[in-house]
């Protein structure tokens, strides 16, 4: 579920394309834009540190060289695209590089989906897929409209001078829609959801920081 969880979230997700390739210099062997690595050991990886997370890396990454950018993931040098037409043009893009997601393996599993690739992933993504299937998902509408309500509701007793954390209830409903539907009727408790999105914070920023 977790793995489920990271890329729902991360949309963790804008990483399509990654080229491995000897490191050779602090010069990139391209025409895409991008940062030149901090150190030849790792990278661009402390830019994410200090960015503190991956996606506030990419953030920026994007808002200083476009849609198209490239980065050192190491010793793996990377291209992230970041506009509809550019993912509309890899949509057939199916085997990912395991190897950008090797900290998370200790917490997944070599086993995680994350890692397959070639025939086993397309057979295993074809099972799970069937119950996120347009048919299947009408079943968990009644979900989602009573945790919107819940945000609706909450948001009905602010003032037109109140402050509304709507990122941080988005993260909320998010959450709480993926965990009660996936996971069942024990993540109704709000301490409960809570308790996941501090561990999920957590993590994520660790991470980071390695």
């Amino acid at each position: 579920m977790l793995d489920f969880v990271i890329f729902a979230l991360t949309c963790f997700s804008v990483l399509l394309v990654a080229i491995k390739m000897l490191y050779r210099s602090s010069k990139m062997v391209t025409t895409i834009p991008g940062p030149d690595p901090s150190r030849k050991e790792d990278g661009n990886l402390s830019d994410i540190a200090r960015a503190g997370s991956l996606h506030e890396f990419l953030l920026d990454l994007h808002s200083q060289f476009g849609d198209i950018a490239g980065f050192w993931w190491g010793q793996t040098y990377v291209v992230s695209i970041a506009s509809p037409e550019l993912f509309k043009a890899h949509a057939n893009t199916f085997d990912k590089p395991a190897a950008l997601l090797g900290l998370f393996e200790p917490l997944l599993g070599s086993q995680a989906i994350v890692y397959a690739n070639v025939s086993e992933a397309r057979r295993r993504r074809k099972v799970y897929d069937r119950p996120f299937s347009h048919e299947n998902l009408k079943k968990y509408f009644p979900e989602f409209q009573e945790i919107a309500a819940m945000v609706e509701k909450k948001w009905s007793l602010k003032t037109e001078t109140d402050y509304v954390p709507v990122g941080e209830d988005m993260e909320f409903f998010s959450f709480r829609s993926t965990l009660s539907t996936l996971m069942g009727d024990s993540f109704h408790d709000e301490k409960l959801v809570q308790s996941v999105i501090k561990a999920y914070k957590t993590f994520g920023h660790k991470s980071a920081s390695r």
